[in-house]
């Protein structure tokens, strides 16, 4: 505390290593953004079902685009075939308009090298006294609520 405050209130040169707190959270770091935290960026909840791209707010949660609907799609048939998944955030219970996962893509079962592009809508679900930030509560998602499109779908 006391290199702390003698870098940032007295504006000394720094002594602190910072690489080593950087190294030490960057796990958590790419945990929160794999997630699509709330506190790093809003989420966009646009009422289309594709999220514009705007810097101010997250368009979807990574994690669906790099691990959910790729294991939930299974293997595809074809060395060169693969998924590839935009996920949006959307409030899942809302009725009007109803955003839904879809398959954009023509591959079909001879496809050798084909690219399936699918659209998952996710919500991340936050206690109240996750806000609070004391170190008592966690600051993670106690839900990701998911609408992925099933294997036998793709």
């Amino acid at each position: 505390m006391v290199q702390f405050f003698d870098q940032i209130l007295l504006g000394n040169a720094p002594s602190i290593n910072i690489g080593a707190s950087k190294q030490n959270l960057q796990g958590l770091l790419d945990a929160m953004v794999l997630e699509g935290y709330e506190q790093l960026k809003p989420p966009c909840y646009n009422i289309a079902l594709i999220n514009p791209v705007d810097p101010t707010c997250a368009h979807g949660a990574p994690w669906h685009n790099q691990y959910s609907q790729p294991i939930m799609g299974g293997t595809l048939p074809g060395s060169g075939s693969k998924i590839v998944n935009d996920d949006n955030f959307h409030r899942v219970y809302s009725v009007h308009p109803v955003h839904l996962s879809e398959i954009d893509s023509d591959c079909d079962k001879t496809s050798t090298a084909c690219v399936m592009k699918t659209i998952t809508v996710s919500e991340n679900i936050y206690e109240i006294k996750d806000k609070i930030d004391t170190g008592f509560y966690p600051i993670a998602a106690t839900e990701m609520k998911a609408k992925l499109s099933s294997r036998q779908k793709v």
